[in-house]
């Protein structure tokens, strides 16, 4: 029989956690499957307390690193991903941005510029290039890669000569790890609830925005 799977699990967290949250965390320790390792990081900024996560995670000898946003609630199946032994895998995050939620997903074109894939909901198993932190697992082999600590940490912004950021944390981090060899992958059976909180105002505007140039579109292929 297979020895069980250890998880480390960080709750990236400023001091507080909503209750769908806390209550995952007790339900996943319920179930009984994995060894886990449960932490509550809050450390600043993000990109220290992701680093400090890592090499936390590097010293507690579990097989698996899972982070997840405390403004992330993943499905009670989440800690499976550890099934699929792959070196880098997300769960289907969602960001709202310019008017849209969009997957938190992306390929990259050759000329380096990064774009959304199309993901349907029965997708599964999805190789991409790049995916957020808000809900990932990383294998240990690929964070004890000496290449690392050598080259400044795992996860840095990345900026240009001016001080602009060129990648943030997340998609420098999928760069790197896919330059060193790694897979990435987004798996779209395992959905997040991002829970933020929004201008209703803002909304209400931006769908009726879309709403009318809907309609505008339909009339124009009527005529």
């Amino acid at each position: 029989m297979a020895l069980t799977k250890s998880i480390y699990i960080a709750i990236l967290n400023e001091g507080t956690m909503r209750v769908e949250l806390t209550g995952l965390i007790v339900d996943l320790i319920q179930q009984g499957k994995y060894n886990l390792d449960i932490h509550y990081p809050h450390n600043k900024p993000i990109t220290f307390n992701r680093n400090e996560i890592v090499k936390s995670f590097l010293s507690s000898g579990c097989d698996y690193l899972l982070m997840i946003d405390d403004d992330i609630f993943p499905p009670p199946t989440i800690l499976n991903l550890a099934d699929f032994d792959e070196d880098i895998i997300a769960a289907t995050c969602f960001a709202f941005t310019k008017d849209m939620i969009i997957p938190v997903a992306w390929n990259r074109r050759a000329d380096g510029m990064y774009f959304v894939p199309n993901l349907a909901s029965s997708d599964g198993l999805k190789k991409v290039d790049s995916v957020g932190t808000g809900c990932i697992m990383i294998k240990r082999s690929v964070l004890e890669n000496p290449w690392w600590l050598e080259n400044g940490g795992w996860f840095k912004n990345e900026y240009d000569k001016t001080g602009y950021k060129e990648e943030g944390n997340d998609l420098a981090f999928c760069r790197k790890a896919t330059d060193l060899g790694y897979n990435v992958f987004v798996h779209t059976d395992y959905q997040c609830s991002h829970i933020v909180p929004m201008d209703l105002k803002f909304i209400y505007n931006s769908l009726n925005s879309a709403k009318a140039e809907g309609e505008a579109d339909g009339e124009n292929k009527k005529q």
